[in-house]
């Protein structure tokens, strides 16, 4: 009899702290999950300023005109940061976009870098 009740406490024990274990796992995850997911619209929300910004500092340092060439180079950094960044003027046309070339080297770079980060 002695025996039987001592093994229902363990079993019974071992039950328990597999539960409580558990669930503290899923509260973890959950908690990290969100702190991530967080952190990384915040930091994209961050570098999609950091662009408008440098835009617009473009923009006015050139008295209210675009220079191609500046708009090109901003608009290769986001390529390669994982952005595709058109300019649009108020009536909706197109000022810049990035070309298919532009878009396929900035697609080869980025799994090229993968590839080699693997390696």
């Amino acid at each position: 009899m002695k025996r039987q009740i001592r093994t229902q406490l363990i079993i019974s024990f071992i039950f328990l702290m597999l539960l409580i274990v558990g669930l503290i796992s899923l509260m973890t995850m959950s908690l990290v999950s969100d702190h991530f997911d967080k952190y990384v619209q915040k930091k994209h929300d961050t570098t999609l300023t950091a662009y408008k910004n440098e835009l617009k500092v473009s923009y006015l340092i050139n008295n209210g005109t675009w220079k191609p060439a500046k708009v090109k180079k901003i608009g290769i950094r986001a390529l390669q940061d994982g952005l595709i960044l058109v300019l649009k003027n108020t009536d909706n046309k197109i000022i810049w976009e990035p070309s298919q070339t532009l878009l396929h080297r900035a697609t080869n770079t980025k799994n090229i870098d993968s590839m080699n980060k693997k390696m």
